[in-house]
């Protein structure tokens, strides 16, 4: 039967169990406009770049990458590391929940 795209990666890399911040940022998102701001400011401590370890995300704590490598993915010193693997809608829900705030 089709496994579809996810199988053609690595585990822990892209769609094969990554974490993909536009996905978590849609949850952040929703619940600011649930008006569960403990919640939403819990997450954030440990899901937003701008809280991650420079050294580990791999990018600018500023900066929404794609994708981050799962502790599924094989070569440990990628876990954590922030990829762009084309554009990114991370940046788009990031500014949704900025204007909400």
């Amino acid at each position: 039967f089709e496994m579809g795209r996810m199988m053609a990666f690595t585990p822990g890399w892209l769609e094969n169990e990554s974490i993909w911040l536009h996905m978590s940022f849609k949850y952040y998102l929703e619940l600011l406009r649930a008006r569960e701001y403990d919640k939403f400011w819990l997450a954030m401590e440990t899901g937003a770049p701008y809280n991650m370890d420079v050294d580990i995300y791999g990018r600018s704590p500023l900066e929404c990458g794609s994708f981050i490598v799962s502790s599924a993915y094989p070569d440990s010193t990628l876990w954590g590391t922030g990829f762009l693997a084309r554009l990114s809608g991370s940046t788009a829900e990031f500014l949704s929940m900025w204007t909400l705030l």
